[in-house]
């Protein structure tokens, strides 16, 4: 099998940060038969490793240089790696990780991304807003409600964006900030 290159992100706790770690691993018969090492190339084979990002208002950064690959390698990106000030545009991003090896070789996988940081202050402001008794007979549903219909909405667009399904995680995630915006957040 030949090297297939992987990579995940994470969102940074601050909305103005991310991070692209590449995930391809060491190679494995068994576990990883696409990881780095004979019979694939090894990561010292690798010249270039960049990204080209898509914004969710459609902006595309090209060639973003990455640290280049070994096992857990981690790349930050802030907003002003982009030409922004504050935080990371929500929604969904579309990022096309590249490497090229000595051989002249492309590896690719491109993935869509979704970046909530305001709602998830939403959806955390809300859980704080539930009051509860010790046996919970004065419970305020709605509130309960309200939170778990948030959550549901985050995780659907997360596995939606995971399955490369940008559209359907943009208007899940579309459909939380509406009601992050009846609550009046300020997140």
């Amino acid at each position: 099998m030949a090297l297939q290159a992987n990579f995940y992100t994470t969102q940074g706790n601050d909305c103005s940060t991310f991070v692209l770690t590449n995930s391809t691993g060491d190679y494995s018969a068994l576990n990883n038969p696409g990881g780095f090492g004979t019979p694939n190339p090894d990561v010292a084979d690798i010249l270039t490793c960049t990204a080209d990002i898509t914004l969710p208002d459609g902006t595309v950064f090209t060639d973003v240089v990455c640290t280049l690959p070994s096992v857990g390698t981690e790349t930050e990106f802030d907003a002003t790696d982009f030409s922004l000030t504050g935080d990371l545009p929500e929604g969904v991003w579309t990022i096309n990780f590249k490497m090229t090896d000595t051989s002249g070789y492309f590896y690719t996988i491109q993935k869509s991304i979704l970046f909530y940081c305001s709602v998830q202050c939403c959806l955390d402001k809300a859980i704080a807003d539930i009051e509860l008794s010790t046996d919970c007979t004065d419970c305020n549903t709605k509130k309960i409600d309200t939170v778990d219909l948030i959550n549901t909405l985050i995780l659907a667009a997360v596995y939606a964006a995971q399955c490369n399904k940008p559209k359907k995680a943009q208007k899940l995630l579309d459909n939380a900030i509406f009601i992050c915006n009846q609550r009046n957040c300020n997140c």
